[in-house]
């Protein structure tokens, strides 16, 4: 039988994979347990106390520090994302509600990401790097053909 010693504890299942599947790509053994209850009953998280992921006692050392440089290297990359205007660190992205009626029309919901990030501090608004520039005119388009169509079958009560 193999000892497992607690690395760290999780309530979060998502952070607990992501985190599992880190130490998996660099070699590390690894348990996560309670994983079958809690996917189960996600409400006794807290009763059980989380998801704990163990690793082999002799590798818990080299799988602390693997996991340290990971946490400076995202707390480097945070602080790298800072609104120009307040210094702020909370943004939200900028969505257009141009597509909602046409997404209502088919029973679908949805706002379009405009590539914009909005500062929840200040408020000031401004392009992300990695901000989708697609083409507005097919897309208007091709919501006008949709709108259509649904006001057409609205009309005369059948979609074929």
């Amino acid at each position: 039988m193999v000892d497992w010693v607690l690395l760290r504890n999780f309530f979060d299942p998502e952070e607990a994979v992501v985190v599992r599947s880190l130490l998996h790509s660099e070699g590390f053994a690894t348990t996560l347990g309670n994983e079958n209850l809690l996917n189960a009953n996600p409400a006794l998280r807290v009763a059980v106390g989380g998801y704990p992921l163990m690793v082999r006692p002799e590798q818990r050392a080299s799988a602390e520090e693997l996991l340290r440089g990971a946490e400076a290297a995202a707390l480097e990359s945070a602080d790298a994302a800072a609104c120009s205007a307040c210094g702020g660190r909370f943004f939200r992205a900028e969505r257009s509600f141009m597509w909602a009626g046409v997404g209502f029309a088919f029973g679908v919901p949805f706002t379009h990401k405009t590539g914009r990030s909005i500062c929840t501090s200040c408020g000031a608004a401004f392009e992300t790097a990695a901000g989708r520039k697609g083409p507005t005119v097919a897309l208007a388009l091709i919501g006008a053909v949709l709108a259509a169509y649904a006001l057409w079958a609205i009309l005369y009560g059948f979609l074929f």
